[in-house]
């Protein structure tokens, strides 16, 4: 009995000893700790500043809207991402929010509270600016070229109006060599979310659109095209049957 007792003390002991030594051991390591990474906690500030931007932008809160600009141009690192030769830059972008220079030009005064203003980068092609009023579409194509890691010079060529998805119009634009000539800098990029700013002051936020969205809206102006001129002639078929 007494060699059992012990054997059962001995193993509880051993038990004890190597849980001792476990402690020792764990309490000998060096706590480990997360380096301090400040561009990992710039990008999460930048993060925060944009979200901000776009629920003021919901709220129509001009004051924080001006203020969210302004933090988000302050954390962009516009000369070390480049935003004007990223590739993020190019695609279709969804005007939110723009605030007019006095001296902007008239036609972005005009309709800078259309229901629809769209602009697209094209790799090759220059810049598209796109108002859409109703069935009423007036298109505005640019050539551009790099100038800077944040800036895209542009020259407007022609403008083209168009009702119910048919070309009206087409302006060709020759100006005096320099004088229809602009440039816009890009403050803040990334894949949903645009901040920029022409060269006489304005500034604008856009939103990437997405291209279902954008082919479900061409195939609504078609339809609302079709519906219009179908009713036009019925109008004229009564107006026919009257006369006779």
């Amino acid at each position: 009995m007494r060699s059992t007792r012990w054997r059962v003390d001995a193993r509880f002991a051993t038990r004890g000893r190597g849980r001792a030594r476990t402690r020792l051991n764990a309490s000998a390591e060096p706590a480990r700790t997360r380096a301090f990474d400040p561009t990992r906690a710039k990008d999460l500030k930048l993060l925060g500043a944009k979200e901000n931007l776009l629920d003021a932008i919901e709220r129509n809160d001009a004051q924080r809207i001006d203020a969210a600009i302004d933090e988000c141009g302050a954390l962009y690192d516009g000369e070390r991402r480049s935003p004007a030769t990223s590739r993020a830059l190019r695609g279709r972008w969804r005007l939110v929010h723009s605030k007019q220079a006095a001296n902007a030009n008239p036609f972005q005064i005009l309709f800078q509270g259309a229901a629809k203003n769209y602009q697209t980068f094209d790799e090759d092609d220059g810049v598209r600016n796109a108002v859409e009023l109703g069935m009423l579409r007036i298109e505005a194509f640019a050539t551009s070229e790099n100038a800077g890691a944040v800036r895209t010079n542009i020259e407007i060529r022609t403008v083209d109006v168009s009702f119910g998805g048919r070309r009206l119009k087409t302006f060709e634009l020759n100006p005096k060599p320099g004088a229809g000539r602009g440039w816009v800098e890009q403050r803040f990029l990334d894949e949903e979310v645009r901040i920029s700013v022409g060269n006489k002051g304005s500034v604008f936020v856009h939103v990437k659109d997405d291209e279902g969205e954008s082919a479900k809206e061409a195939k609504e102006t078609t339809d609302a095209a079709t519906t219009t001129t179908s009713a036009l002639a019925r109008v004229e078929r009564r107006a026919d049957e009257d006369e006779d």
